[in-house]
């Protein structure tokens, strides 16, 4: 189904997310919308499938004009859209979430065991090994994540609107997902695809169009003619050479040890963190890497090991132990677990720092706007002001505040598990350089990534776990994608050691 935008307008107050935006996205084609985050590309994704109501302009479904379309009628003309958000409901099944569209029934009521069935039919079909009866809440975020884009293929869509699908998937869900767009394409539909990641805009999109701050810059019919360089010029402005470029800071004394730490999912993980230094920690899905966050954060009990802070040797029973000690976590998933989203800039920002802001167990207003208008100016947080609701930040911006609220609790150590998710590379610009400010003051930090290229360029060291054991560890200089790609997939033969600070 062809679908065209014209002179399309959408605004929030005074802050405007699209300006004179024109776009056309053709049937039987995997059509990229590029920026960085704030470009306005989840807005219009969210126009297109009826999710947003446009303050001007109008659009055509197959030539049939609309002025405005709600979600039930872009849902009925076949228009589908996995969000960045996502939409499952985490008190509900497997098979619940996937069939909700249209539970099957007998006699009037709903046939638990033909959603069963028709669940696992469908799971099977999409290669998820999942069971049907789980609840949503209870999976990882990249089974949640497969399961939207599952949900969404069901439907048979004839517009599919996927906005960083890929952003928690592992490499092996990508291909699975690319495979099924593939045949989708084939068979006619349009496919509007967003991504932050280049390579895999390059591997699946036929065209591209580029928006940067609301307005239109280009579109891009011939992508393989065209460089990165030149995408990211477009996008942001100005060229890859600006970007994040890691300043070199001499280790300080040691920060953080972990000797032999055992768990259910960690088989005797030992490391080291000096000041002024970032870890990386690169492995799979299941490796390993969340749970080693978790652990040190006091979520989850040890069976064996010992962790020290600065030589004293310390029990993580909790976070508020954690946090007494100087360790401090950003989850994986800010959206669940690092934010209040119905909540505003100010408020997550000053979460914890009530002790600063109160006196006599009351919150002042006025300290409080100082304190949050001097951290909402130091994170370089894009947004009309601090009274801002987080939901409606970009991923990036979003991704700033939980910064902003764990570095209110002055931490020695930040458990960073995937910072730079869903980041455009302007974003992750900003998040880079936000870290190498805080190790150059003297703090420790603790990098998790699935993405080797931003492992290379922030770590000193980068560890490798496979399967809850350390895999092997490799020193900045020696670092390759191609050495770290084999100690992930448990290729190497030999664990191969770059000592850290000690």
């Amino acid at each position: 189904m062809k679908v065209s935008l014209s002179h399309l307008y959408k605004s929030y107050g005074p802050v405007q997310a699209l300006v004179d935006v024109s776009a056309e996205f053709g049937p039987s084609e995997v059509h990229a919308l590029l920026g960085e985050n704030g470009s306005g590309k989840s807005t219009l994704a969210k126009v297109l499938a009826g999710l947003l109501v446009p303050s001007a302009g109008e659009f055509f479904y197959d030539g049939e004009r609309h002025d405005s379309v709600k979600a039930r009628s872009a849902v009925a003309a076949g228009v589908c859209m996995v969000t960045q958000e996502g939409s499952l409901a985490p008190e509900l099944t497997v098979g619940e979430n996937l069939l909700a569209a249209e539970l099957p029934r007998r006699f009037g009521k709903i046939s638990w065991s033909q959603v069963r069935r028709r669940a696992a039919a469908a799971l099977e079909g999409f290669g998820l090994d999942l069971d049907p009866g789980a609840k949503v809440g209870a999976l990882r975020i990249d089974q949640r994540q497969m399961l939207e884009i599952a949900r969404a293929l069901t439907l048979e869509p004839k517009v599919l609107i996927l906005d960083e699908a890929t952003s928690s998937l592992t490499g092996d869900q990508v291909e699975a997902l690319f495979a099924a767009l593939r045949r989708l394409r084939g068979a006619g539909a349009t496919i509007v695809f967003i991504s932050h990641r280049l390579s895999e805009v390059r591997e699946i999109a036929d065209r591209a169009t580029v928006l940067r701050d609301g307005h239109l810059v280009r579109v891009v019919d011939d992508l393989p003619g065209t460089s990165d360089h030149d995408l990211v010029l477009s996008m942001v402005g100005r060229p890859p050479s600006a970007f994040y470029h890691k300043v070199a800071v001499e280790p300080g004394e040691e920060l953080l040890s972990v000797q032999g730490l055992r768990t259910k999912r960690l088989r005797g993980v030992s490391l080291s963190v000096a000041r002024g230094e970032v870890l990386g920690v690169a492995g799979l899905v299941g490796s390993g890497r969340t749970s080693l966050a978790e652990t040190l954060f006091g979520l989850w009990p040890t069976d064996a090991g010992e962790v020290r802070v600065e030589g004293g040797r310390v029990r993580l029973k909790g976070p508020r132990q954690a946090i007494q000690a100087g360790l401090v976590l950003v989850p994986e998933d800010r959206k669940r677990s690092g934010l209040v989203l119905g909540a505003t800039i100010g408020a997550n920002l000053s979460m914890c720092r009530h002790e600063e802001i109160s006196q006599r167990g009351i919150i002042r207003g006025r300290r409080e706007q100082l304190v949050v208008d001097r951290q909402f100016g130091d994170l370089r947080i894009k947004a009309p002001g601090t009274g801002t609701v987080v939901a409606n930040l970009s991923g990036g911006n979003q991704q700033k505040v939980v910064l902003g609220r764990v570095l209110a609790t002055s931490p020695r150590l930040m458990l960073l598990d995937e910072p730079a998710r869903g980041m455009d590379v302007g974003a992750k610009s900003d998040l880079f350089q936000l870290i190498g400010d805080l190790v150059q003051e003297g703090m420790g930090v603790i990098f998790i990534s699935s993405e080797i290229p931003d492992l290379i360029a922030l770590a000193d060291r980068i560890l490798v776990l496979y399967e809850g054991a350390v895999a092997g560890e490799i020193g900045r200089a020696e670092a390759s994608e191609e050495r770290l790609g084999a100690l992930i997939t448990g290729a190497h033969p030999e664990p191969m050691l770059a000592k850290g600070p000690r």
